[in-house]
Protein backbone atom coordinates (compact mmCIF):
# COMPACT_ATOMS: atom_id res chain seq x y z
CA UNK A 1 0.00 0.00 0.00
CA UNK A 2 2.70 2.50 0.97
CA UNK A 3 4.49 1.80 -3.01
CA UNK A 4 1.01 2.31 -4.49
CA UNK A 5 0.66 5.86 -2.30
CA UNK A 6 4.54 6.67 -3.75
CA UNK A 7 3.28 5.95 -6.94
CA UNK A 8 0.34 8.70 -6.70
CA UNK A 9 2.92 11.38 -5.67
CA UNK A 10 5.08 10.76 -8.03
CA UNK A 11 2.03 10.50 -11.05
CA UNK A 12 0.82 13.89 -9.49
CA UNK A 13 4.85 15.29 -9.67
CA UNK A 14 5.57 14.15 -12.80
CA UNK A 15 1.81 14.23 -14.99
CA UNK A 16 0.10 16.80 -13.45
CA UNK A 17 3.06 19.59 -12.56
CA UNK A 18 3.26 18.43 -8.70
CA UNK A 19 -1.02 19.64 -8.58
CA UNK A 20 -2.90 17.08 -6.86
CA UNK A 21 -6.47 18.92 -7.28
CA UNK A 22 -8.80 17.03 -9.42
CA UNK A 23 -6.10 14.45 -10.20
CA UNK A 24 -6.31 12.03 -6.50
CA UNK A 25 -9.60 10.43 -7.80
CA UNK A 26 -8.83 9.33 -10.83
CA UNK A 27 -5.12 8.15 -9.32
CA UNK A 28 -6.57 6.55 -6.26
CA UNK A 29 -8.76 4.12 -8.90
CA UNK A 30 -5.99 3.27 -11.14
CA UNK A 31 -4.15 2.03 -8.56
CA UNK A 32 -6.72 0.20 -6.49
CA UNK A 33 -7.50 -1.67 -10.02
CA UNK A 34 -3.31 -2.12 -10.18
CA UNK A 35 -2.86 -3.95 -6.80
CA UNK A 36 -6.36 -5.42 -5.82
CA UNK A 37 -6.97 -9.01 -6.54
CA UNK A 38 -10.10 -10.02 -8.92
CA UNK A 39 -11.83 -11.41 -6.30
CA UNK A 40 -10.94 -8.39 -3.59
CA UNK A 41 -15.06 -8.10 -3.20
CA UNK A 42 -15.41 -11.83 -2.66
CA UNK A 43 -12.43 -11.27 0.21
CA UNK A 44 -14.03 -8.42 1.77
CA UNK A 45 -17.08 -10.07 1.86
CA UNK A 46 -15.95 -13.45 3.37
CA UNK A 47 -14.20 -11.56 5.79
CA UNK A 48 -14.93 -12.28 9.73
CA UNK A 49 -16.75 -9.07 11.18
CA UNK A 50 -18.43 -6.30 9.56
CA UNK A 51 -16.49 -4.33 6.93
CA UNK A 52 -17.89 -0.91 6.34
CA UNK A 53 -17.04 2.45 3.69
CA UNK A 54 -19.17 5.32 4.59
CA UNK A 55 -19.76 8.79 2.19
CA UNK A 56 -22.35 11.26 1.55
CA UNK A 57 -24.63 11.15 -1.29
CA UNK A 58 -25.30 14.07 -2.69
CA UNK A 59 -27.95 13.40 -5.91
CA UNK A 60 -30.51 12.80 -5.86
CA UNK A 61 -30.88 12.80 -1.85
CA UNK A 62 -28.24 14.29 0.54
CA UNK A 63 -27.85 11.86 2.94
CA UNK A 64 -25.39 9.36 4.31
CA UNK A 65 -24.50 6.01 3.06
CA UNK A 66 -22.74 2.86 4.83
CA UNK A 67 -21.62 0.57 2.29
CA UNK A 68 -21.34 -3.21 3.65
CA UNK A 69 -21.62 -5.32 0.90
CA UNK A 70 -20.18 -5.44 -2.41
CA UNK A 71 -21.46 -7.22 -5.73
CA UNK A 72 -18.25 -6.90 -7.62
CA UNK A 73 -14.54 -5.58 -7.22
CA UNK A 74 -15.64 -2.51 -9.32
CA UNK A 75 -18.37 -1.87 -6.77
CA UNK A 76 -15.50 -1.84 -4.06
CA UNK A 77 -13.32 0.00 -5.93
CA UNK A 78 -16.69 3.00 -6.36
CA UNK A 79 -17.10 2.93 -2.39
CA UNK A 80 -13.57 3.52 -1.47
CA UNK A 81 -13.59 6.10 -4.21
CA UNK A 82 -17.00 7.92 -2.64
CA UNK A 83 -15.69 7.42 0.77
CA UNK A 84 -12.65 9.40 -0.44
CA UNK A 85 -13.84 12.24 -1.33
Amino acid sequence: AMEAAFRVCEACRVNHNGKAIGNLLPLLKLEMERILPLDAHSVINEREGVVALAHRELFPNNRPVLTTKFDTREDLIEAVCDSSM
